[in-house]
């Protein structure tokens, strides 16, 4: 089975960046318990996405970011 993309560019890059600076952020030392694991939690996700080009919330309200010629169907 594979995984119909449904980000673009765009939104992968976004979410790379996002994922990173969240991992940067847990790793800091200003940050405590609560906060230190939903950014761990987080940053996962977003660089999972970012990595697989899907995003299931998007499948779920129909939203595509990805351009016709580079998605996989």
């Amino acid at each position: 089975m594979q995984i119909k993309q449904n980000l673009g560019i765009a939104d992968r890059t976004i979410r790379l960046i996002a994922g990173i600076v969240l991992i940067e952020i847990a790793m800091s030392k200003h940050v405590e318990n609560p906060a230190f694991i939903i950014s761990w939690i987080l940053a996962i996700v977003l660089l999972l996405t970012a990595s697989f080009g899907y995003c299931p919330i998007y499948r779920l309200f129909g939203i595509r970011t990805i351009s016709g010629k580079n998605k996989t169907d």
